[in-house]
């Protein structure tokens, strides 16, 4: 069957409506809408929406209810939602409007999207839940049923990342919450690997306090003691009684690299050879 060649324009033309378009660029939904939304101007909203495409998109395949939701405009979102705007709707990154709410930090605006039945469990591109993005939101998602050990595509849990970040509320949270302390990412490192990675000592404790294995070695066979060392200073310890006693059989500090920290200052409150 012949097919007749495309011309250069008619190939433009193609490409152009391949791609998604911003609001105020599309014929069903005016700049005055957008620019409402954004501002959170729900009375300018209300006089201009009528005629408009609710789930139209911007160029990052967000519609006007993640705006509204990344900028936590909460009668903008009730007021969106009630017109059709779809709850679970994916930008390009696959992330939904609960995905922006979280990760910007709007609470309120977390709530009114659960209720109003958006998917704590939606995955982004990065196989990212709202807990993920938002672990300081953790209260409010676990009496939703969040899955509080929920992993990304590189095996990182809520604890993960609010170890490294020293988070230590959001931490408590989780543990209160019977999150794995001991779980490993791709790397084989547990949250207690990247407390101690970050620095900090109020987290590592809290991590031992609550069974966190402190002899996991990850992918380089490195303990979270190694990681102490390499520091190069004594700005994280570990408490002898809570490596010793809890853990059992703590890593030979002859084996550290001789240009690390000394030991003795990692083991604070237990002898050194």
């Amino acid at each position: 069957m012949f097919v007749p060649k495309k011309t250069p324009e008619a190939r433009l033309k193609e490409k152009e409506r391949s791609l998604p378009q911003t609001p105020k660029e599309t014929s069903t939904t005016s700049a005055n809408v957008y620019d409402a939304v954004t501002n959170g101007d729900l009375s300018l909203l209300e006089r201009t929406l009528k005629g408009s495409d609710v789930n139209a998109v911007n160029s990052s395949g967000e519609t006007l209810l993640h705006v509204a939701a990344a900028n936590g405009h909460v009668p903008v979102i009730e007021f969106l939602i009630t017109k059709g705007a779809k709850i679970d709707a994916k930008d390009v990154k696959k992330r939904t409007p609960l995905h922006r709410a979280a990760e910007n930090g709007h609470l309120e605006a977390v709530r009114v999207l659960l209720k109003a039945g958006a998917n704590m469990y939606c995955l982004d591109s990065d196989n990212q839940t709202p807990v993920h993005l938002a672990p300081e939101m953790i209260d409010v998602l676990i009496e939703a049923g969040a899955n509080i050990n929920a992993v990304t595509k590189e095996s990182v849990t809520p604890l993960h990342i609010a170890s490294q970040r020293g988070n230590l509320d959001v931490a408590k949270c989780l543990l209160r919450h019977k999150a794995n302390v001991n779980t490993k990412d791709k790397l084989s490192k547990t949250p207690l690997h990247l407390a101690v990675e970050g620095g900090g000592t109020a987290m590592v404790e809290l991590l031992l306090n609550n069974n966190a294995d402190a002899n996991v070695a990850d992918k380089d066979k490195k303990m979270p003691l190694h990681f102490a060392a390499a520091l190069g200073e004594c700005s994280v310890t570990f408490p002898g009684h809570s490596v010793i006693q809890r853990a059992g059989n703590s890593p030979n500090p002859g084996e550290l690299p001789a240009h690390t920290v000394p030991v003795r200052c990692l083991f604070e409150g237990s002898e050194s050879p």
